[in-house]
């Protein structure tokens, strides 16, 4: 479910990173009369819009914090000094002055100004328009911390009103809150020895709030606002020597509407409707450190590595497979009306629930009692999965939210995504660019022909560009020209198309972004394509789609002129660079003797190419070594994890020796060290039966999981002549307390071996960690 913005948006932590690059220098921490109180906050909200159900509609969460570092008084006159948070550009700060006697309070923000670009240009500019987007968000909230003061010595039965008067303006950006509140004293209570007033208000407000954001898909911007009366009700203790409340408790229910508009002038208009309960608590410093240590130790305990574990036995049957495990929880998901419980249940039965049919059947479950929200995710993610192509139905589905922008806006939800995605796949997985029944495709061909069918049929211009590019992905050669004519700005959405139609390979952001070389090209041209301007061939997936779309449009033989390349090269680095590709690609394959040769030449681009083409060979290679030569193999792998014995002779010189830097990575130590029984020999086994535990993969997932120990995982050694590929994985769990969740991680190593007079040495090795 998207969360969606809010009056109160983000956490202190985002919103202090997000402030305006024109803000003051930050206000000087106070050197006396330190108190180092801290304000912690807790909020839970949602915006909804007019179509949205609010069992589908979960509570966005928050917890938030600022410290008060000091209070001086002078005069009548009370200054609050506050770090807000700190960021990689400084401490962010507020000085708050307080009088009691007008019943008023003044803020000055002292916000670190943003000092210098992040990785590139186009993230500066994002994060300086984020800092000026969220600069009213800040002062909001620091003004939430202020209580409403009495206007003469507290007692109780006092009544008092105020009027609620915020404004913030900043260009396109506005946030208001108005109206009136009242507020009773209804007794006295005592918080850690100190006499506080308990304080009851209500207030009418009226809330508006404008902002811009970017839409991608029409390279615009729009504005967004929104406009809702309503009531704050609330109750606090109030610590009238303080000037603070030491708790505070309220709830906020606003009505109005949600407008979006369009630079053309378009207009989207709905109901919407705000939700809000907060709690705040102030703790004087050793309360705090209390609190944080509980906090952390309940974090703890709940954090459980990055594999994850079966906690309970409900979880347990779940991940086995129980389907009336997973029918009831489905049952108790109809029933509820708590949004925040359905949510819940959800993610559990995502989590555990691993198998396709009843996958298939959640997401039937929920698209059927009428979750459109989900129903809009659902088709997001079909829209680029080449696993599952997308359908004729899925692609009806989609053209509903696409032909009415209104529906989105009624949701709540973001008007581009499936634009977004069904570009993203077409592009990424062209059907024009599937050679072997084994590749993949975004969009099934039926489903493909009725997105084609969008560009001469529909209305909206983001319709007919997806169409565009659906015609393009499959038939290039005669939709190449059409979408190269095209301006982008006009036409957002055909930006990865034109990419493609041109032969780019390397698109990251950072990339040079080079079109197809031209022919006859030197390695050097080829070089800068692939790796974008690194000075390493790098070759991924889309480098592949982009050699077979500009091969479909343009005839060009580009195999053959790679090939011819490589024949041609004049020097390793360019045979390096060529070759390279020719792996990637299927079209080269070195020879046992060739592999050899290249791997003992000391050249290093021979070595290099030889590596990748050896770990492509192997990597296919199913003829499994005989137990007599896989044995002292997996002997000395075992010696490796038990005694740190160095493993084999490693003929990269540019990597340092060590006696585990080949094997699996570890977060918590060995511990007691299982081995999977298949795969090792039983004469291995005997020797190493007092020192390793072998057991089955179903006796290692039985154990209690909270019980530490590291299970390895050896597949069959393959080989062929004299090289051979050994697969190591391990599953390592760390002891844990009963109350705790299970705690886990997963590593692997694959190390290449070639027999060189009589030893076998280290070639190459690839590893993986959670």
């Amino acid at each position: 479910m998207i969360r969606m913005r809010s009056i109160q948006s983000t956490c202190v932590a985002l919103l202090v990173a997000a402030l305006s690059a024109k803000a003051q220098q930050p206000t000087p921490r106070a050197t006396a009369d330190s108190f180092a109180y801290v304000m912690e906050s807790q909020a839970r909200d949602r915006w909804m819009h007019g179509r949205q159900q609010p069992r589908f509609s979960p509570y966005g969460g928050e917890h938030a914090r600022q410290s008060i570092d000091s209070i001086r008084t002078e005069g009548r006159t009370r200054r609050l000094y506050l770090s807000i948070g700190n960021t990689q550009f400084g401490r962010d700060s507020a000085l708050v002055v307080i009088d009691p006697s007008m019943r008023t309070a003044s803020v000055r923000l002292g916000m670190t100004t943003f000092s210098r670009r992040i990785q590139h240009p186009g993230d500066s500019a994002s994060f300086a328009t984020n800092r000026r987007a969220q600069l009213g968000a800040v002062e909001f909230r620091i003004r939430d911390l202020l209580p409403s003061l009495p206007p003469v010595a507290p007692r109780i039965g006092l009544t008092w009103s105020d009027t609620i008067a915020r404004d913030f303006r900043d260009g396109p950006y506005r946030r208001a809150l108005r109206g009136t509140r009242v507020s009773r004293i209804i007794r006295d209570s005592s918080i850690d020895g100190r006499r506080v007033w308990i304080v009851r208000d209500s207030a009418n407000v009226r809330y508006d709030e404008a902002y811009p954001e970017r839409e991608g898909t029409l390279d615009t911007t729009v504005l967004i606002s929104r406009s809702a009366t309503g009531f704050i009700r609330g109750v606090q203790a109030l610590d009238a020597e303080l000037l603070l409340f030491r708790s505070r408790e309220d709830t906020t229910r606003l009505r109005g509407e949600a407008v979006l508009r369009y630079p053309s002038g378009r207009t989207l208009t709905t109901p919407a409707r705000y939700e809000r309960m907060r709690r705040w608590t102030l703790y004087a410093p050793r309360a705090y450190e209390t609190y944080l240590a509980e906090r952390r130790a309940a974090t703890a305990r709940g954090f459980g590595g990055m594999v994850f574990i079966p906690s309970d036995s409900l979880e347990e049957r779940l991940s086995n497979g129980d389907v009336r495990a997973r029918d009831s929880l489905m049952s108790a998901w109809k029933r509820t009306s708590d949004p925040d419980e359905a949510e819940a249940i959800s993610s559990l039965l995502e989590m555990w629930v691993r198998d396709d049919t009843s996958r298939a059947l959640l997401d039937r479950v929920r698209i059927a009692a009428g979750d459109t929200a989900f129903l809009y995710e659902y088709l997001t993610m079909r829209a680029v999965d080449p696993d599952k192509p997308a359908d004729s139905a899925d692609v009806r589905a989609m053209l509903r939210f696409m032909q009415d922008p209104s529906i989105a806006w009624g949701f709540n939800l973001p008007r581009g995504q499936i634009y977004e995605s069904l570009v993203q796949g077409m592009t990424r997985w062209p059907s024009a660019a599937k050679e072997r029944s084994e590749d993949r495709v975004s969009c099934t061909p039926s489903a493909c022909r009725l997105l084609a069918a969008q560009w001469r049929t529909a209305r909206e211009q983001r319709m007919r560009d997806v169409g565009l590019v659906a015609l393009f992905s499959m038939d290039p050669r005669r939709w190449a020209d059409t979408v190269l004519a095209l301006d982008a700005h006009s036409h957002p959405l055909l930006r990865s198309a034109k990419t493609l139609a041109v032969g780019t390979g390397a698109t990251w952001p950072a990339s040079s972004k080079k079109p197809m070389p031209p022919p006859n090209s030197d390695a050097r041209a080829w070089l800068e394509w692939t790796s974008g301007g690194e000075s390493y061939v790098r070759f991924e997936e889309q480098h592949r789609t982009a050699l077979r779309m500009y091969t479909a449009r343009t005839g060009r033989d580009l195999l053959g002129e790679l090939q011819r390349g490589y024949r041609q090269a004049t020097s390793d680095s360019a045979r390096l660079v060529f070759g390279t590709i020719l792996q990637h690609l299927g079209a080269l394959q070195l020879s046992e003797s060739e592999l050899a040769e290249a791997l003992t030449s000391g050249v290093r681009a021979r070595f290099d190419l030889a590596r990748g083409d050896l770990a492509s060979q192997l990597g296919r290679s199913t003829t499994s070594l005989s137990e007599e030569k896989a044995a002292p193999l997996i002997d000395r792998l075992i010696a490796a994890v038990v005694s740190s014995t160095p493993l084999w002779r490693d003929l990269d010189s540019q990597n340092s020796p060590g006696s585990r830097t080949r094997l699996p990575g570890l977060h918590g130590g060995s511990g007691r060290i299982f081995f999977e029984s298949d795969n090792v020999p039983a004469s291995v086994r005997a020797k190493w039966a007092g020192r390793v535990e072998f057991m089955s993969k179903s006796e290692w997932n039985g154990r209690e999981p909270r019980e530490g120990g590291t299970f390895y995982v050896l597949q069959p050694i393959v080989g062929f002549g004299r090289f051979a590929q050994v697969v190591l994985t391990l599953s390592e769990r760390i002891g844990r307390s009963a109350g705790a969740v299970p705690e886990g991680y997963a590593a692997g190593s694959t190390i290449y071996l070639m027999e060189l007079n009589g030893e076998w040495v280290i070639v190459a090795s690839e590893g993986w960690i959670t």
